[in-house]
């Protein structure tokens, strides 16, 4: 591999059908064997928590790192090339699947394109990627939020769980209904930039009001839900709770992944 263009990535892997450790593994075989990318560091395994009300079993994550020629576009289609090698069939959104492969970081670029966004939008928030993250790259920056891993899992961390939510009292009531499931949640409704306390974990901008706009609530932590459907709203804020501090657990050490193989 020519070092004079090299680049750094960061993968994401999961899967809850057939044998998810086995098809992962496959998953990093095939990624070690092209051509321009060289396999770097691989975390634990983990047993997650799914996401979605038709998600089905436990979920099995784990990252990756790779040092690559490729650019992030080339390398997105052997993401998308090996999933389907290995099974992957998009049907239902946040459904059962045998892979996913995210490409979560690339450098310290910032991507935004239809079919591409990086740093990945989601994955500041969720434990299901940030625990085997910080296990390979616990110091990696994210070139947005610009504060590293460790600090981006160490928010969801914090009890209480405070959310800031923008929107209206009946969107406060289906946020509630939505945290029953986390005793450590506390939703907060703020109406200005006066009533953010510090610490916090997660601004949920969902409407706006007289003295509050999405771009104005703070960087780190915000999240907008505003052009998610109603009949579909409180499900959502229950799958980013679920994402943000569902149990992840190590299932398999990357040390005895190391005697094993890929």
């Amino acid at each position: 591999m020519n070092d004079n263009h090299c680049h750094r990535a960061w993968i994401s892997l999961g899967g809850n059908q057939n044998s998810p450790i086995s098809t992962m593994r496959q998953a990093l075989r095939a990624l070690a064997d092209i051509e321009g990318v060289h396999l770097g560091q691989v975390s634990s395994f983990y047993q997650t928590a799914p996401v979605g009300s038709d998600a089905g079993e436990r979920f099995t994550n784990a990252a990756a790192a790779l040092e690559t020629t490729l650019e992030p576009d080339d390398l997105l289609k052997h993401l998308l090339r090996i999933e389907h090698d290995l099974g992957r069939v998009r049907t239902i959104h946040w459904g059962p699947r045998i892979l996913d492969l995210d490409l979560l970081f690339y450098d310290n670029q910032i991507i935004h394109k239809d079919d591409l966004i990086v740093p990945h939008p989601a994955a500041w928030y969720r434990r299901f990627v940030l625990v085997p993250l910080s296990e390979i790259a616990p110091d990696l920056l994210h070139p947005v939020k610009l504060v590293t891993i460790t600090e981006l899992l160490r928010l969801t961390e914090i009890t209480p769980y405070t959310i800031h939510l923008i929107g209206s009292s009946a969107d406060l009531e289906l946020a509630r209904a939505a945290a029953a499931p986390f005793p450590q949640i506390t939703i907060r409704q703020i109406t200005s930039l006066a009533d953010v306390r510090a610490p916090h974990s997660i601004s949920i901008y969902i409407r706006p009001t007289e003295m509050i706009t999405f771009e104005e609530c703070p960087l780190l932590t915000r999240i907008s839900l505003a052009e998610t459907e109603a009949k579909q709203l409180q499900q959502t804020i229950r799958d980013l709770f679920t994402a943000a501090l569902g149990d992840v657990v190590c299932i398999e050490p990357a040390e005895e992944q190391s005697e094993q193989g890929f």
